[in-house]
């Protein structure tokens, strides 16, 4: 098979002479060398481009070292991997989606085994984490739950409490109604998006709250972020392109996020609650 054979190519690139003579033919078309077919093992070489400007010529020298180039090439083919891949029909995809994955994950096990290709395992690992999102774990991308779910009605006074707490912080568009924001906690299918104006870490991190069965949450598990996507709109700093479900799933939530996070919402609102119920019993 095709894919089995361009996945076994990605471990060449273990082999510490893997395109030694393909650099060397790569130093002497930049620096218009002559390749008469032999090669030299370089460690990195130099190139110098020249920029004419109305007024002068202005040069620029780049270096480009061997694991570097390495490493494009690595990415170049694990790119390659996953287009072929994907130019397979819907039915030969779900086929042997699990399959593809699983050899995806032998070649990033044996990566493992030398701390010397760390970026190869990230590289790797995220494409791997893509085909997860795609295809596998999210494969019926229409979720059975239209939003979240919060499971005890009779305590309904702490997601109005915490609505007002997110407008305070401006962490929500002020003009959220909390008719909209409770929709949210009710697996209703939500008509009206709540704007998030916080940051992307600090979204990420209140679904996870909301997504915590020890506070009353139902835990959505990892389809709990497309169910997000249902119910909450945030726009890309740098685009106006809205977040995803794979935006928020990969997005790092940072220590700083955590501890504003638990300090307005979980330690006053939900935590303390659990604490005061246990000791009552």
């Amino acid at each position: 098979m095709q894919l089995d054979k361009l996945i076994d190519d990605l471990k060449e690139f273990k082999k510490p002479d893997y395109l030694v003579k393909e650099f060397y033919e790569e130093y002497c078309n930049l620096n218009n060398r002559e390749c008469d077919g032999g090669f030299e093992k370089l460690v990195d070489f130099s190139f110098t481009t020249a920029l004419k400007t109305s007024s002068d010529t202005i040069t620029h020298t780049e270096t480009i070292t061997f694991n570097g180039f390495k490493l494009q090439k690595f990415k170049s083919k694990t790119k390659l991997v996953i287009n072929e891949f994907e130019k397979l029909t819907e039915l030969e995809r779900n086929n042997i989606c699990q399959h593809f994955i699983l050899r995806l994950k032998e070649v990033l096990k044996d990566f493992f085994k030398d701390p010397e290709f760390k970026q190869y395992i990230v590289e790797l690992n995220t494409a791997i984490e893509k085909l997860n999102d795609d295809y596998l774990n999210f494969k019926n991308k229409n979720t059975k739950n239209n939003s979240f779910k919060y499971k005890d009605g009779t305590k309904y006074n702490r997601i109005r409490t915490v609505f007002n707490v997110l407008k305070k912080e401006k962490l929500i568009d002020e003009q959220t109604e909390l008719l909209d924001f409770e929709y949210v906690f009710q697996n209703k299918p939500i008509e009206k998006l709540i704007q998030w104006i916080g940051t992307t870490s600090e979204l990420k991190y209140f679904i996870q709250i909301i997504n915590t069965s020890e506070f009353e949450f139902e835990d959505n598990g990892d389809q709990k972020w497309r169910i997000a996507v249902k119910c909450f709109l945030k726009i890309k700093e740098r685009s106006i392109e809205k977040i995803n479900s794979k935006d928020l799933r990969t997005y790092k939530v940072t220590e700083a996020t955590k501890v504003k996070m638990n300090s307005l919402i979980v330690n006053k609102y939900f935590t303390k609650h659990l604490q005061t119920e246990k000791s009552r019993q």
